[in-house]
């Protein structure tokens, strides 16, 4: 049995309903701009490539200038799928977050008019130094290879990118933007060398490398009139961009996306093969370019299909399907010139059948899905086994009966169905057992009818023994919860587990990872909990069986608060939860009365310039990326340090991601630093873990990453949340 990445996931299927697919062009249909974007592109041979270290990390404006006001040809290059950032919309996180972003970056792609395309390197989030970033990413070599394939599969002629090497100062980048300009200044020459990896395609010479310069006073070379506008639709192709930006809501997109008023974009010459410059407003002036042969008949074929009118929608019976199952698909099509056409349906390269296809009207007909087609649903599960955000194994071509010189040479689309195993096992990675009944809680998600009964097997690592578990009434289109007890193998003495569970009659393994510690709230402590979108601090509130009350706006605006011994507010929730802003008042004058407040880490501009803490406390960019870099206690004595729990090294071990981010700086003096950290080079940071008396309470502001740890049930950071929370019974 091969093992798939177990993921934290929500409850909802993917959205798939009716596709259209039009003449092979991402542009709006009904209007003549779809023939304008085809007869350019029929002229236009040059290719742009931008290279991305992330999702939103793209030149929007300038690959939605070449794209629909030159008619080039125009990719991205991803060196991750984002899933290590930060989540504005929601609880997904890591591989969930992945393929949310990939979705957005699907959505904002087919507005540009690009083909994005990722490489699949492993976002670990936010790191300072190329040289990290190549260590996690398989070596330089690894990440440079990847880039010559791509660029000897796009074949460019001109690349862009915003990312640079400046690897020390004030001014450096992302360790993954860094690590993408160094491996790309590598892999641009070896990619025209013949002697070096033919596996990974014909050589290609690349022309020109250009990154884009934030400041024009610091010099270019190039300014792009991003602002002009489209003859035919009258929007700039700024307009254009800043509808694509604005797909990436994950990442806070659609609130910056307007503020965005370009009409240029400048770029700097890094590098030209035969030492030419470019024009003052074109990256590609003097650069020619002729089609091949299949370039040639792929425009031709466009610009045919678009001077007709060409429309084809395809209308599957269900949007989530199963391998051996019949599927009902129907397509509708106007206006296809085209002698005697016929439809060839494939499953990868697989060819389902054949069917004659009508000029105008419709056709319904029925396929069975091969038994071993390819997986791509959950796509958090399955999207890395596969480049292509949209990937989608069921797809068409329509061409004539009799090969013709004449175009339309055919018409190719994909179905918009995703594929999934029969039944879908889903558990968050990490679990917490509680006593005297410790369980695993499981969900099945049912694509299609099933037999009476599913069997799932669970199998704890380490032993030899399984569980069988039979279960009954399942019912397609649903997620059904399901909770395992454990009592077969107990006791269970605090530690960590790990289990392997499987459907029965299918190979993916689902590797799941559990803790038991016994780490316990007074329960004389009772707790006033105002989330952000973070998931894992409600669970830690549940495993440290705390008694909280999730405070909504009508409790925060006239609830009696004094009934909490604390308050604790999520990560970003002044940004999410607006209420709380209005009401931070009462907030603070709960405090002066002898209350407590924990603030989990909010974000500089959603934070800074307002009166919410006590006292000033200004947060900046700064972090400690390194997950392990060393912790020191700076007043070993406090009592948020020893009570209930004496937090020792051990709290401070086994993190991941990062330390934390925004460490606040300036700050009051009132505040007291009771911690000190520091990436590898770097100065100390003590800001940490900051706690304050304010009237008869106190106000403690904390800017690590406890919520990551708290997903995975971190003893130490639980024993740190308690310490927190109970900080009244002891100071």
């Amino acid at each position: 049995m091969r093992d798939t990445r177990n993921i934290s996931i929500s409850a909802s299927r993917i959205g798939l309903l009716f596709f259209a697919i039009i003449a092979s062009s991402c542009t709006d249909p009904g209007s003549n701009l779809e023939e304008r974007l085809a007869s350019l592109s029929a002229r236009e041979a040059r290719v742009l490539l931008c290279l991305a270290a992330h999702p939103d990390d793209e030149d929007g404006f300038t690959l939605a200038y070449y794209r629909h006001g030159r008619g080039m040809r125009t990719y991205t290059v991803y060196l991750t799928r984002g899933e290590g950032g930060q989540n504005a919309i929601g609880p997904e996180l890591y591989e969930a977050l992945g393929a949310l972003r990939s979705r957005e970056t699907e959505r904002a792609a087919a507005i540009l008019g690009t083909v994005p395309y990722f490489l699949n390197f492993p976002d670990f989030g936010y790191a300072k130094t190329a040289q990290e970033t190549f260590a996690r990413w398989g070596g330089r070599e690894r990440v440079v290879e990847r880039l010559v394939e791509a660029i000897r599969r796009f074949r460019p002629d001109v690349i862009i990118t915003h990312h640079d090497t400046l690897t020390t100062g004030p001014r450096r980048q992302h360790g993954h933007h860094q690590a993408a300009a160094l491996a790309l200044w590598e892999a641009i020459p070896l990619a025209a060398d013949s002697s070096y990896n033919s596996e990974l395609g014909r050589p290609w010479q690349v022309k020109r490398l250009f990154v884009r310069v934030s400041d024009p006073a610091e010099g270019f070379d190039v300014a792009v009139p991003v602002g002009d506008r489209d003859p035919v639709t009258g929007r700039s192709f700024a307009d254009i961009a800043r509808e694509a930006l604005r797909q990436h809501a994950s990442q806070d997109m659609p609130r910056l996306a307007d503020s965005l008023r370009l009409e240029r974009t400048y770029y700097r010459l890094l590098w030209s093969v035969d030492g030419s410059r470019p024009g003052r407003e074109d990256l590609f002036s003097g650069l020619k370019r002729d089609f091949t042969e299949e370039e040639r008949k792929e425009a031709e074929n466009a610009l045919a299909l678009a001077r007709m009118g060409t429309r084809l929608w395809v209308q599957p019976e269900d949007s989530l399907l199963t391998p051996g199952r019949s599927v009902r698909l129907r397509f509708f099509v106007q206006r296809l010139s085209m002698p005697n056409p016929v439809l060839r349906l494939y499953c990868g390269e697989r060819e389902l059948g054949r069917w004659a296809f009508p000029a105008t009207g419709q056709l319904e007909l029925s396929v069975i899905l091969p038994s071993d087609a390819p997986l791509t649903y959950p796509l958090e599960r399955y999207q890395y086994a596969y480049p292509d955000p949209v990937y989608r194994p069921l797809h068409y071509e329509i061409r004539p009966a009799v090969a013709t010189d004449q175009p339309p040479y055919w018409v190719r689309g994909r179905i918009p169905v995703a594929i999934a195993p029969p039944l879908i096992l889903r558990a968050h990675a990490w679990q917490w057992l509680t006593e005297p009944n410790p369980q695993l809680r499981l969900a099945l998600e049912v694509p299609d009818p099933l037999p009476a009964l599913a069997r799932l097997i669970i199998k704890p690592v380490g032993r030899d023994d399984t569980l069988q578990v039979s279960v009954g009434g399942l019912e397609p289109g649903r997620i059904h919860p399901l909770e395992v007890s454990l009592r077969r193998w107990a006791p269970w003495p605090e530690g960590e587990y790990a289990f392997r569970i499987w459907v029965e009659g299918q190979t993916d393994t689902l590797l799941l990872r559990a803790r038991r510690y016994n780490i316990a709230l007074p329960q004389t402590v009772r707790v006033g909990w105002i989330p952000g979108l973070e998931q894992g601090t409600e669970r830690a509130l549940r495993a440290i069986r705390a008694r909280f009350d999730v405070l909504d706006s009508t409790m925060l605006a006239r609830g009696e608060l004094s009934r909490y011994t604390s308050l604790l507010i999520g990560v970003r929730a002044y940004y999410h939860r607006p209420e709380l802003s209005r009401y931070n008042e009462r907030i603070l004058d709960y405090v002066r009365q002898g209350g407590h407040v924990v603030v989990l880490y909010q974000r500089p501009p959603e934070w800074n310039g307002k009166p919410w803490p006590p006292y000033p406390l200004t947060l900046s960019t700064r972090r400690v990326s390194e997950e392990d870099a060393p912790v020191e206690v700076l007043r070993p004595g406090h009592p948020l340090l020893r009570s209930p729990y004496p937090l020792g090294p051990e709290t401070w071990q086994d993190w991941v991601q990062e330390r934390g981010l925004y460490f606040p700086y300036p700050y009051s003096s009132l505040y007291l630093e009771l911690l000190q950290m520091a990436d590898t080079g770097e100065e100390p940071l003590r800001s940490g873990l900051l706690i304050a008396a304010y009237g008869k309470g106190s106000y403690l502001y904390t800017s690590l990453a406890w919520y990551r740890q708290w997903e995975r049930y971190h003893p130490g950071a639980l024993r740190a949340l308690v310490n927190m929370l109970a900080y009244p019974l002891y100071r």
